[in-house]
């Protein structure tokens, strides 16, 4: 065997046949040829979008003061931050 076959990593048990320069664009170029064309999209609707609020950064500030107080079994501030959460 060839070393620089084998090192590209072209360790074939039998060599694939190869009839174009790229084959995988032709297969992908004959699979486009034979879709069918899309649908046109459909029109915007309007959706609900909650008010900014900044409850999600208080949220992961107190996740982060029981984060802390837990691993240091700090329980005074855990239960604080638990409280905090709620």
């Amino acid at each position: 065997m060839v070393h620089g076959v084998a090192a590209a990593g072209l360790d074939f048990a039998v060599l694939p046949h190869v009839a174009e320069r790229d084959s995988y664009w032709v297969a992908k170029q004959r699979a486009n040829a034979q879709q069918a064309q899309p649908v046109p999209p459909r029109p915007y609707e309007p959706i609900e979008v909650p008010k900014n609020s900044p409850v999600g950064v208080v949220n992961a500030f107190f996740a982060v003061v029981i984060g802390f107080a837990l691993i240091w079994h700090i329980w005074w501030m855990a239960g604080l931050g638990l409280i905090g959460t709620f």
